[in-house]
């Protein structure tokens, strides 16, 4: 501290002198008057000073002085006293302002913000780091200033919670944050996709399959990451609108369940044969790490084949609401689209000898032949399969002949057309008949004209017949100069006949037959504008609005002989070796296999849940018929486009039976 003595004469002013001093701090043995000197005190105390000589003039002063040399910590600040000073706390506040408490990191370290206040008072300048420790011990401080302090936090093995302490643990203030150390991505899992055992499929040979016309179910598991949701999820390749549903609809708990329907999954080949796959992809999930799960891929599968039922028979007839109608030699059953049996009629055994059944809109005809003399055409109701009505009963010694047609007349009544030996039948209560000048027929037309008249045409060894009837009396206006015929077929106001080796359109204004070889035993069935031949290969032979056939091409694979053949939206379906098979005008084939020997198939079109039509939409059946089994699979043909009542006795693809209908693709009513 400075000292400074002044000296004055008594008589006035001031003169320079060496005035000694005494004092118990360390200080000069003298000081001159008038010129402040530095005594150093060592210590805080009490301290005397005294100037002047023994005897002669002086003066004394006492001095207190206090100091801080207390060893303060950084959260406390030095407080001056007598005996050294003392440390009282700074009151700091310590808080984490990132990371959140919490939080899952998978980076090797983390960047971290640690914010400092004072309570009453500014953060003290000096205060430049904030000591931090963690699982491992001290680390790095944190440093800063004017309380904003900042560093990072190591994420060193193992996985799982880490706690970082900032501040001082040993009696100063802390703040401390427990953040998650994760680099593990979340597991994702698809339960099994196939179909569930709570859904029973008994009659399907692949129970495990899901239907191409189903909703699919699909759960998913997430293991340590958020839940899926639709958005996570897409079918490969396609537009499928996925939902979620309750996880009690997959069976399971813990998972998230969704609906995948099938009848919309784009990538589903497009004539695949009976089982293939819908891809199903979850695309990578991260959790709140950002740890990324792959992208995961798996498939449901998917099969055509709907079911098979132990009965069979020799012809099938399809109703407008979709019963399917299967007859055999000794009965005639109705069947759902779903296989099961609606009604059953027994008849007398091998008594039903014509197929298929001829099916009307709401009555299903089948002649029954007792076995020795006895034959009738029966008229059953399609809703209960009960005998509505018997006509034509008549002692003949023999069953009618194949075909049964069906006539309808512009009023809606229908009249079953029969054929016994030599003569032709109107299955009504009078059963008026006219005789046939040729011997036993092998195929028969039938067309409503646009008056309301009906004409039946009859093929035989001999020239076809075209038998007209109004009021249920028949007249024969026969058809002459045709040729042998081994078929007979309509098209839009047409009669067509085929040989073995000559195909004619009637009236002959054609400029003449169209004739090629190998035609015999042949199946004939006209579209919209040709007309499709099957005779070990198939056929498509053009023809204009005159109608004039344009000629005749081959195509598709050899085919197994048969009385049926179906044209559908994309081709014709026609009987091949091991099953049935479209055929489409560039060749491309698309079969369906059949165990057994096949006697009848035929085609239904979409058809929704509730049996109506479904306008073109979704996927078709085809039913396969052999002597002990019935099956049905599920085909892509967009409903039927056949235009003659032979042997589509529907004519049209609404299935209307109304020959002056437009023959224009089907569509919605």
């Amino acid at each position: 501290m400075p000292v400074e003595v002044s000296a004055r004469l008594r008589d006035g002013g001031s003169f320079a002198v060496a005035i000694p001093l005494s004092t118990n701090a360390s200080a000069p043995a003298t000081i001159a008057a008038g010129v402040a000197s530095n005594v150093t005190l060592p210590v805080a105390g009490t301290w005397s000073f005294t100037a002047g000589w023994d005897g002669g003039p002086s003066a004394s002063v006492s001095v207190q002085t206090i100091s801080c040399v207390a060893a303060c910590q950084p959260w406390q600040f030095c407080t001056p006293s007598l005996d050294g000073g003392s440390c009282p706390s700074l009151n700091l506040s310590l808080t984490w302002t990132s990371p959140d408490a919490g939080l899952a990191f998978n980076s090797a370290s983390v960047p971290a913000r640690l914010s400092v206040t004072r309570s009453g008072g500014p953060v003290p300048p000096g205060l430049t780091s904030i000591p931090l420790s963690g699982p491992t011990g001290p680390l790095p401080p944190l440093t800063g200033a004017a309380g904003v302090f900042t560093g990072s936090l190591p994420m060193a093995a193992p996985e799982g919670s880490k706690t970082f302490v900032a501040g001082w643990p040993a009696g100063g203030p802390t703040a401390s944050v427990a953040i998650e150390r994760d680099t593990v991505p979340p597991g994702v899992i698809l339960l099994p996709l196939t179909r569930p055992a709570s859904w029973p499929d008994p009659y399907s040979r692949d129970p495990g399959a899901w239907k191409m016309n189903e909703t699919a179910l699909l759960a998913v598991v997430v293991d340590a990451g958020p839940p899926v949701t639709v958005a996570d999820l897409s079918v490969v390749d396609s537009g499928v609108t996925i939902t979620q549903v309750a996880p009690a609809a997959c069976g399971c708990s813990g998972c998230q369940c969704f609906q995948v329907p099938l009848r919309h999954a784009a990538e589903l080949p497009a004539r695949s044969g009976s089982r293939s796959a819908a891809f199903v992809t979850v695309r990578p999930i991260a959790d709140s790490a950002g740890n990324q799960s792959p992208a995961l891929t798996d498939e449901l599968p998917v099969t055509r084949f709907l079911w098979e039922r132990a009965f069979g028979g020799n012809g099938l007839g399809l109703a407008e609401n979709g019963t399917l109608i299967v007859q055999s030699s000794n009965e005639v059953r109705a069947v759902a689209p779903d296989g099961g049996t609606l009604w059953l009629w027994s008849a007398g055994a091998n008594s039903l000898t014509v197929r298929p059944p001829v099916v009307g809109a709401g009555s299903v005809y089948v002649t029954d032949y007792d076995g020795s003399q006895e034959s009738s055409i029966r008229r059953l109701s399609l809703a209960t399969g009960s005998v509505l009505a018997t006509t034509c009963t008549a002692d003949y010694q023999r069953p009618f002949d194949t075909p049964l047609a069906l006539a309808t007349s512009s009023i809606g009544a229908e009249v079953p057309i029969g054929r016994r030996k030599d003569r032709v039948f109107a299955g009504t209560a009078s059963c008026p008949e006219l005789g046939l000048d040729v011997g036993t027929g092998l195929s028969a037309a039938v067309e409503l004209g646009l008056t309301g008249e009906i004409s039946v045409y009859m093929a035989s060894g001999g020239p076809p017949q075209k038998f007209t009837f109004d009021g249920f009396s028949f007249s024969d206006a026969g058809i002459a100069q045709g040729p042998a015929a081994a078929q007979v077929f309509l098209l839009s106001g047409t009669l067509g006949t085929l040989s073995n080796v000559t195909l004619v359109l009637q009236p002959n204004h054609l400029g003449g037959p169209t004739s090629f070889g190998g035609l015999g035993g042949t199946m004939a069935v006209a579209g919209n504008d040709s007309i499709h031949l099957a005779s070990g290969v198939l056929y498509r032979c053009d023809y204009d609005a005159t109608p004039a056939i344009s000629g005749c091409v081959a195509y598709g694979p050899s085919l197994n002989p048969s009385s049926r053949a179906i044209k559908s939206s994309s081709g014709v379906w026609v009987p091949v070796l091991g099953g049935a098979a479209e055929i489409r005008p560039d060749g491309g084939v698309f079969g369906v296999p059949f165990s057994a020997q096949l006697n009848d198939f035929t085609v239904d079109v979409p058809r929704l849940p509730s049996g109506a039509k479904a306008c073109g939409q979704d996927f078709g059946t085809v039913y396969l018929l052999g002597a002990n089994s019935t099956e049905a699979w599920l085909i892509d043909s967009q409903g039927l486009d056949g235009t003659a009542p032979w042997p589509n006795t529907a004519h049209d693809p609404a299935n209307s039976r109304n020959l002056s209908r437009s023959t224009a693709p089907w569509s919605c009513p």
